[in-house]
């Protein structure tokens, strides 16, 4: 793969296309639930990548059904002269279970989305874990509709409430340290 394309596939996406979900937990710490906030994109947002980047007709997916998930194939085709009259297809693989909801087709996304970061496409939102002090929530005892929660030992309910953390990930996203 050249460099040129590697580069823009891996580039990072919009902060506003960056999606958020609690992964993890939640656990106990300081006498309240704690969890981890995990950064991912949506897999129609690796297609209009590898569509903008390498051409519609210049990626392909193969998925393989097996008996707790989904493989999934992700091919990217490489011209190798200047007249593009010859090319060699590169092909990464990675596998998600099925999902809850939707399994069969939330499985193939899952795992298209796992496949990509494979050649690029991502693959710095994983790194946002490894900054310090930097992913982690803290439970809140105010109703959130649509928010995760859990039950702690005196029977409270504990919410939580994303967004200060978000507008944290967006500084981290668009280059800020704090």
């Amino acid at each position: 793969m050249t460099e040129s394309i590697a580069s823009a596939l891996a580039a990072p996406f919009e902060v506003d296309n960056v999606r958020w979900r609690i992964g993890g937990g939640p656990y106990w710490s300081d006498n309240r639930p704690t969890c981890m906030l995990l950064a991912y994109i949506d897999a129609r947002d690796v297609m209009e990548r590898l569509d903008r980047i390498v051409g519609a007709f210049s990626w392909q997916t193969k998925m393989e059904a097996c008996p707790n998930g989904i493989l999934c194939s992700l091919g990217i085709r490489i011209y190798t002269n200047k007249e593009e009259s010859e090319s060699a297809w590169i092909w990464k693989t990675d596998g998600a279970q099925y999902t809850t909801i939707e399994a069969f087709k939330g499985g193939c996304s899952e795992a298209l989305r796992r496949a990509a970061v494979h050649h690029g496409i991502g693959r710095y939102l994983y790194a946002l874990g490894d900054i310090d002090g930097f992913g982690y929530v803290r439970g809140v005892k105010q109703r959130r509709v649509g928010v995760p929660k859990t039950k702690d030992d005196n029977g409270e309910w504990w919410y939580f409430p994303p967004d200060t953390l978000i507008d944290q990930a967006k500084h981290i996203l668009v280059g800020g340290n704090e």
